[in-house]
C-alpha cells in the first residue's frame, strides 16, 4: 500500500511496512505542519458541523492577519448564569453598531413604542414617537425646515410667529362647540397685495355685519340724567372698515344727584 493522506490537514500517512529510512522525513513534515496550524501561521477551516466548538472568552483571541496588535474579542460576562444568547449574523458585509461610538446609520427602521430618545443628562427626560395614526400600510415624510426652533403641538400653548395661514382651509372653531366656524377669505384683495385687518379698541365683541349695543348713563346736571344707546354695526371692504352708528339719547330727571358714568353691552340686538 502507498503512502496516503489525512483528510483534513493533508499529513503524510507513510505505508506500513514500505517507506524504509524514509519514515523520519515524513513525521519531521508532518510535525512541521503542525506546529504552523498551531502556531497560526498556516490558516485552517476548522470542520465544526454537528459539533460544538466551545472556545473560552477572555483567553480566546481574533488578531489581525497582518498587524498582530490588532486584537478583538468577546465577553460573555453580562449574560446571565444557564443562558445561551444566539447572535445572528445578516447575509450582507458590514460594519458592527455600537451602544456609544459615533456611527451613520442607513437603511434602519426604528419600532415606534419601543425606542426612546432620552435627554444626554437626565435620563429620566423621555420623548417617543408614536405611529398608531398612520393609514396601514402607508408612510409618512415629516420634512424638517432649516432652521432651529420649537415643535408646535396642537392642544399646547404657544406663540406663533413668522407663520402664513391659508385662507380657505384654515378655521376658527368654537372652544365649547367645534360646529361653530369661523373663516377668513383673502379672495378679493389685489394679487401680490398685502391687506391689514384692524380691530378698534372699542368694542368688546368684533361682530361683522352685525349690530352692537353699548348703554350707558352720564350725569348732566343734579337733577337730570342722560341715557346713551350707541348701536354699532361694522363692515370690511378692500381698502377700509366701515363703522355705522346709530345712536338713541333718553333723558330723564332723578331725585338726586349723580356724579359718576357707567357702561356696558348688549350684543346681537336691533336698532329698530
Amino acid at each position: 500500500m502507498a503512502n496516503s493522506n489525512t483528510t483534513y490537514l493533508n499529513l503524510i500517512k507513510p505505508e506500513v511496512g514500505a517507506d524504509t529510512n524514509a519514515w523520519g522525513g515524513h513525521i519531521n513534515d508532518d510535525l512541521d505542519a503542525l506546529d504552523a496550524i498551531l502556531g497560526g501561521v498556516t490558516a485552517v477551516n476548522l470542520n465544526t458541523v454537528g459539533k460544538n466548538l466551545n472556545v473560552t472568552a477572555g483567553t480566546t483571541y481574533l488578531k489581525d492577519a497582518t498587524d498582530a496588535t490588532k486584537i478583538a474579542k468577546f465577553s460573555a460576562a453580562s449574560i446571565s448564569t444557564g443562558t445561551t444568547r444566539t447572535f445572528t449574523l445578516p447575509d450582507v458585509t458590514d460594519t458592527l453598531v455600537t451602544l456609544t461610538a459615533t456611527q451613520t446609520l442607513a437603511n434602519k427602521s426604528l419600532t415606534a413604542g419601543t425606542t426612546f430618545i432620552k435627554d444626554g443628562t437626565d435620563a429620566t427626560k423621555v420623548a417617543q414617537f408614536n405611529a398608531a395614526s398612520i393609514t396601514t400600510a402607508t408612510t409618512r415624510t415629516f420634512t424638517l425646515p432649516d432652521a432651529t426652533g420649537t415643535v408646535v403641538l396642537a392642544d399646547a400653548t404657544q406663540t406663533l410667529t413668522n407663520k402664513s395661514l391659508t385662507a380657505g382651509s384654515t378655521y376658527i372653531k368654537d372652544g365649547t362647540d367645534a360646529t361653530k366656524i369661523g373663516q377668513f377669505s383673502a379672495a378679493s384683495i389685489t394679487t401680490a397685495t398685502s391687506g391689514t385687518v384692524l380691530c378698534p379698541d372699542v368694542l368688546s365683541d368684533l361682530r361683522l355685519g352685525q349690530w352692537v349695543k353699548r348703554c350707558f348713563w352720564y350725569t348732566v346736571s343734579w337733577h337730570i340724567l342722560s341715557f346713551y344707546v350707541i348701536y354699532t354695526k361694522i363692515y370690511i371692504s378692500d381698502t377700509c372698515i366701515f363703522v355705522i352708528h346709530a345712536i338713541c339719547v333718553v333723558w330723564f330727571f332723578s331725585a338726586r344727584s349723580r356724579k359718576s358714568s357707567s357702561s356696558f353691552f348688549m350684543q346681537n340686538p336691533s336698532p329698530s
